[in-house]
């Protein structure tokens, strides 16, 4: 759906697969699409949500640090940079 433009659907699924597994990192990362599409201040929030449940997910991290660059936010990507 989000890949289609259709981003209220997205949401709705993605809400509805958190529902049933909120252990879900795609649902989350998902989110984070749609959220940033919309220049939705959650875009962040969600990408945390994903991170937290799957350290690992690759996409969320790109996601982030696009969004962290997107707002200028050169303090936190660094922060995050001298924590590994």
């Amino acid at each position: 759906m989000h890949e289609r433009f259709n981003n209220t659907d997205a949401a709705n699924l993605f809400k509805e697969a958190l529902e049933k597994d909120p252990k879900n990192a795609q649902a989350y990362y998902g989110l984070a699409l749609v959220s940033a599409d919309g220049f939705d201040s959650k875009a962040l929030e969600y990408i945390g949500k994903a991170l937290e449940v799957d350290p690992k997910l690759v996409e969320a991290h790109e996601l982030k640090a696009n969004l962290l660059l997107e707002d200028s936010d050169e303090g936190k990507l660094l922060q995050r940079r001298t924590k590994r």
